[in-house]
Parts: C-alpha cells; sequence; structure tokens
C-alpha cells in the first residue's frame, strides 16, 4: 500500500482498513471508554468489508456478473459499526470483489425472501436474544453469519468479533466447520491474519 507522504490527512476509512489487517494498533482514545468503542466499531466496519471481499459463495449466489455483495443488518444496531458502513457507502460507495456493497435492514421477524438476498448477516450483539431462532432460519443458506456476540462463534455462528484486553484490539473467531457447511469458502488472506484470526472449530471437527 503506498502512502502518500506529502500530506498528513489519512482518511478514517482508510484507518480501518489498517486496523482490520493488524497494520495499526488498536488503542483506546484519550476519550476513554468512548474512544475505544468508536475505535472497536471502526475496525468491525472494516473486517465485515474484507469479509465481503474475501468470501466465495456458490455459483448461482448472484444473479448478474454486477450484481451487489448485500450485507444484512438483523435488528438495531447502537455500536456505531453500521452507522460507519452506511457512512462509507453514502460517501464514495464501498466495493468488495469488484461489486457494489449493499447494505440492507432486515427487522426480526423479516420473511425468508429478505434473508435469502443476503451474502452475509450482521447480527448486532443487542439481538443477542434473536440468534437461536435466526439460525434456524438460516439452515441450508450460503450466508456468512457475522456478530460481536460472546459465544458466537460456538453457538453455529460462523464469525465471531471479539475484544482482546491483553492487546488492545479485536479479533475474528471463526467457526470453519460451519463456514464450509454452508458451502462457503475464506480466503487464505483473511484466515492467515496471525493475530486477527483464531479458528474455533474446524471443518470435520465436531461431526457425526
Amino acid at each position: 500500500m503506498r502512502v502518500d507522504r506529502r500530506t498528513t490527512w489519512v482518511s478514517p476509512w482508510v484507518v480501518a482498513s489498517w486496523l482490520a489487517l493488524g497494520l495499526l494498533p488498536l488503542t483506546p482514545s484519550p476519550g476513554g471508554a468512548q474512544g475505544a468503542g468508536q475505535a472497536g466499531a471502526a475496525h468491525k466496519a472494516a473486517y465485515l468489508r474484507h469479509i465481503a471481499d474475501l468470501t466465495s459463495w456458490p455459483e448461482g449466489s448472484f444473479r448478474q456478473r454486477e450484481s451487489p455483495i448485500v450485507i444484512g443488518v438483523f435488528g438495531e444496531d447502537d455500536s456505531g459499526v453500521v452507522a460507519l458502513l452506511e457512512q462509507r457507502i453514502r460517501g464514495k460507495g464501498l466495493k468488495a470483489q469488484n461489486r457494489a456493497v449493499e447494505l440492507r435492514r432486515l427487522g426480526v421477524d423479516a420473511p425468508a425472501t429478505e434473508l435469502g438476498g443476503c451474502h452475509l448477516v450482521f447480527v448486532p450483539r443487542s439481538q443477542a436474544s434473536h440468534w437461536p431462532e435466526l439460525r434456524q432460519r438460516l439452515t441450508d443458506r450460503s450466508i456468512v453469519t457475522v456478530s460481536d456476540i460472546e459465544g458466537f462463534s460456538r453457538a453455529d455462528g460462523m464469525i465471531e468479533f471479539v475484544f482482546d484486553a491483553a492487546e488492545s484490539r479485536v479479533s475474528m473467531h471463526i467457526d470453519l466447520a460451519a463456514v464450509h457447511k454452508a458451502r462457503l469458502r475464506l480466503s487464505s488472506k483473511l484466515l492467515g491474519l496471525k493475530r486477527g484470526v483464531k479458528i474455533v472449530r474446524s471443518p470435520g471437527e465436531g461431526e457425526a
């Protein structure tokens, strides 16, 4: 990545991307907990974009070559993650795999047709009580499930955002068995992030 040293201003979204790739430490700002929360939200938002960029879906998942990658947001999110994504999309747009990224709000009672139109679903921590029911509705669908709900990756969720207090950064805990069961593939560029990824279950583990 080339950085123009003639200027001292860097886009907040670029900074978030550097955070997600482990190129910058995630440290609390002087604002204390509020600053740490804002940095964490930026980190998670950047991760969502990278997940969309580094996931392979089964053939037929997109109607046309130019069809967007749809990120569904299940319920209300007060963490700031979705707000950052919306801000980026409203600005210069957001792309992954040379496709536009589209954000779709989903009610907790969203019909199957709405869920089926998503390629990735983000479940905010505030919606933890709805996850068991949503998990059943997503069975047999090739949709990446991502959340910051504690224990998500050990409750059949695919990717869980976890704050590592020791390193003051956000990492991803991935249930790779759940990913493969949904006929999805994650790029080695994502899985190879040494400081950012922990595999909690590999394909074949815990299966009959």
